[in-house]
């Protein structure tokens, strides 16, 4: 996708200088290549990272690795990981099952539940690896800056990310439980194809909430405001959708470790 360089500079960062705004509209620009290229690929990847994740898991849940509270909650990481490819690997199973002559009935109540269970399973599950990633940052830093303060040994203890692991997953979940009111599966009558054959069927999809979009959707855009803070990139990715949805925050504080 070819961005005007001009038309991006005043529209998305219209208060830096120009240099920083030249910069940002580059970044943009390589980062919305790079989506595009492997938009494709997006079912392999995700069973490639599913295996590399399954891999981390099986050895950070070692005996002998689960004295350390990083190698546990990089383990959670890795697990939350898996998590958000179900999704992903969910249509890729059923692409190459339907290869072998398997129908699915991707119109059913049945298909848009699912892919409501899925959607919400892999925000929760990208929120996680998000934080838990922020956390690994802070222990990290922490202890390495503090290494003859004993208050900080205790950061270190596997206790403490079992601590941290709760409280992410139960802070998660109640954002999870909100984003799951956001959807209603409605229905309608449409003659489209289905298993190889035209006819009309009863057409499930899904549509925002009436709670949601009541009062000029203040709800809707209260949550997905806050929501791309807390766990997806914000600013100028954020105007294109699919970017929103592939890419993840990883807070500054990471980068101070």
């Amino acid at each position: 996708m070819e961005i005007d360089l001009e038309f991006c500079m005043e529209l998305y960062f219209p208060s830096f200088n120009e240099a920083a705004r030249k910069t940002l509209c580059d970044f943009q620009k390589n980062i919305l290549i790079f989506v595009s290229k492997t938009k494709p690929y997006e079912s392999q990847i995700s069973i490639l990272v599913t295996l590399i994740n399954l891999f981390h898991v099986l050895v950070l849940t070692r005996k002998s690795m689960r004295k350390s509270s990083i190698n546990i909650i990089m383990a959670a990481v890795a697990f939350t990981d898996i998590l958000s490819c179900f999704y992903q690997l969910n249509v890729y199973g059923q692409q190459e099952l339907a290869k072998f002559g398997f129908c699915f009935d991707f119109y059913s109540y049945l298909g848009a539940f699912t892919d409501i269970v899925l959607s919400v399973l892999r925000g929760f599950a990208r929120r996680c690896s998000t934080w838990l990633c922020f956390f690994i940052a802070v222990i990290r830093t922490s202890v390495v800056r503090n290494l003859l303060d004993s208050r900080f040994e205790s950061l270190a203890e596997p206790k403490t990310a079992l601590f941290l692991i709760l409280g992410v997953l139960l802070t998660s979940c109640s954002i999870s439980l909100f984003k799951w009111c956001e959807y209603s599966i409605a229905s309608s009558e449409m003659n489209i194809l289905s298993c190889g054959q035209w006819g009309t069927i009863l057409f499930y999809y899904l549509q925002y909430s009436d709670w949601f979009i009541e009062n000029d959707m203040f709800i809707l855009k209260t949550f997905e405001t806050t929501d791309a803070i807390i766990s997806n990139v914000g600013g100028s990715c954020r105007t294109y959708g699919y970017i929103d949805r592939h890419f993840r925050l990883f807070p500054v504080y990471c980068f101070l470790s």
